[in-house]
């Protein structure tokens, strides 16, 4: 009997052991994370497979921003320094069990959006040709929590009586979802706002594949588009996706102009992730429609408490090298390359607040611009104080942005 209880004790540490250097090994398997993943993603990766990891707590609180699919593959997107192409680079992720669908070619040197197995993003950040692989995080939506009687405030109603419809316009919604939202939700549907008139009695254009899985969102796109019906019912309306990733929301884009031929798009879409101080993707996408005859609007959002004021007092690039070394701040200036650093330094650039966002009138990294070119950043919408939203003046040269600090 003492003999089976000894071995028994044997038999359970080396079982214990065993599951303890499994887990090692699992950790282990792809290595450690190699310095061209972005923070989260990191994270991620340290914690697959060790439950035990320093960062497994901050991986566990990730978990509502992540973007997964129905294997559990987590959204990332894939950047590529142009040493490969894009077809190569998409076969070696594809090769890693990733599902890449969404690219944008021409956005820097490309960059692709696919599903990738947490165990396997170490080794597609090794891939030949990627330059970075960031994590995508859940985008928000900039939605208010009153009732809209916008028809009203902007006099639609009058317009309509005159016969101003909006018949022979076309307008392009993105959003989270059209048609998926549960149960649990709402028990109305596409089907019953057609029938009641809350929509088109011809219905929505959905872009193929452009909608969410069941259940996968809350349908604030068909909110959307049952105000807009409100205000032009005469118009032909479509919708796409935007909570698909950055790449995919900036390809909607284009394909509500290019396809579904839209005159007017709205978005009330956030990514936490858009630059600031430049055109990102979906920047770029928006000012190519416009190109392109289009008008776009998006919603500013609430975000007015998040900004500041301030002058920018900038300083020498060698103090700022030796600010950084002294552990005063975290910015890589050893990726600013040498033809954009600032040649010249003071008091050059304000930031300013807006009721729409944050201005910008010169980056300290533009080292010159032509004289009287002017960029900026603010929203080509407004709320006013009866809380309707309504157009406002753009700055000249603005674009789609996300005004708030980094």
């Amino acid at each position: 009997m003492r003999y089976l209880r000894t071995h028994l004790r044997g038999l359970l540490t080396s079982a214990l052991t065993a599951l303890g250097l499994g887990a090692s090994m699992i950790a282990a398997s792809q290595g450690p994370a190699p310095d061209n993943v972005g923070g989260g993603l990191r994270q991620l990766i340290e914690a697959s497979g060790n439950a035990a990891a320093p960062s497994a707590s901050a991986a566990a609180r990730l978990e509502r921003r992540l973007l997964r699919d129905e294997q559990s593959r987590v959204l990332v997107n894939v950047w590529l320094d142009g040493g490969r192409s894009m077809a190569a680079v998409r076969q070696s992720l594809t090769a890693l069990g990733a599902q890449v669908h969404a690219e944008l070619p021409n956005h820097r040197k490309g960059v692709l959006s696919a599903y990738v197995p947490v165990e396997r993003a170490a080794e597609a950040a090794r891939i030949e040709g990627v330059r970075s692989v960031t994590l995508e995080h859940r985008p928000h939506l900039r939605v208010g929590a009153a009732t809209s009687q916008g028809v009203a405030t902007v006099h639609a109603d009058k317009l309509n009586a005159k016969g101003l419809t909006g018949r022979g316009i076309t307008v392009g919604i993105l959003s989270d979802s059209f048609n998926t939202a549960p149960k649990s939700q709402t028990n109305i549907h596409a089907a019953q706002d057609i029938k009641s008139g809350d929509l088109p009695a011809d219905g929505v254009t959905v872009l193929p594949g452009q909608d969410l899985a069941p259940g996968g969102g809350e349908d604030e796109g068909r909110a959307m588009l049952q105000l807009i019906h409100d205000v032009a019912p005469g118009a032909q309306l479509g919708f796409a996706s935007a909570f698909i990733g950055e790449v995919e929301f900036a390809n909607n884009i284009l394909a509500l102009r290019s396809q579904f031929k839209a005159d007017v798009i709205v978005d009330d879409v956030g990514y936490f992730d858009e630059p600031m101080f430049s055109d990102g993707m979906v920047s770029k996408a928006v000012n190519q429609v416009a190109k392109n005859g289009a008008a776009y609007f998006s919603s500013a959002g609430n975000n007015g408490l998040e900004a500041f004021e301030d002058t920018y007092n900038g300083i020498a690039f060698a103090k700022a090298k030796a600010l950084i070394a002294a552990g005063h701040g975290n910015v890589k200036l050893d990726q600013i390359p040498a033809a954009i650093r600032p040649r010249k330094y003071g008091s050059t650039t304000r930031m300013s607040r807006t009721r729409s966002g944050t201005r910008r009138h010169k980056p300290f990294w533009e080292p010159s611009r032509r004289r009287g070119s002017r960029t900026g950043c603010a929203s080509r919408r407004r709320r006013g104080r009866s809380g309707a939203i309504r157009k406002a003046r753009p700055i000249r040269g603005a674009t789609r942005r996300t005004c708030r600090p980094d």
